[in-house]
């Protein structure tokens, strides 16, 4: 449930079967209270009432690190096999190749940063791909030993 801290601040309050009580500052700054049932909503919020400044310095922090983030941008470098390459955009399909010490991001017009991503990630597995199977034909030599398959995943956790 939405909620407001004495600041005026929105926060998302949720009352459920937890031990302890939690305060969660998101990366995109907004903020998020677990409390136990037995709790309340008016000890939860005074818990978050309490702790404005630590939630307003954690928003900062956010804040900066946004900034810090890159945004795939022409111009901004994008790193491969410990090399910084610039990077330009061209309108086409997703997908990216490396032309000329610089890395090519192919987008739709106005792509916004997740199509920028992925045209990058698809140049990456395919960077990875070719650069696996050489290892995998040393290694297997050397240990004597044949792997029956391998695969790239996108391992969220």
């Amino acid at each position: 449930m939405q909620k407001r801290l004495a600041d005026g601040q929105a926060v998302t309050l949720r009352l459920g079967s937890y031990k302890t009580l939690r305060l969660t500052v998101r990366p995109d700054g907004s903020v998020l209270i677990s409390a136990p049932q037995r709790v309340g909503v008016r000890a939860a919020l005074a818990f978050a009432n309490e702790r404005l400044g630590w939630i307003t310095a954690r928003q900062a922090e956010m804040a900066a690190r946004a900034a810090l983030r890159p945004q795939l941008l022409p111009g901004e470098a994008a790193p491969l096999w410990g090399s910084g390459y610039a990077i330009a955009l061209e309108p086409g399909r997703c997908g990216a190749r490396l032309e000329g010490g610089r890395m090519v991001l192919s987008v739709p017009e106005g792509a916004d940063f997740a199509a920028r991503r992925a045209a990058l990630l698809t140049l990456y597995r395919a960077e990875l791909g070719r650069a696996i199977p050489p290892l995998i034909k040393k290694y297997s030599a050397a240990l004597g030993v044949e792997p029956p398959a391998w695969q790239l995943r996108d391992m969220r956790t």
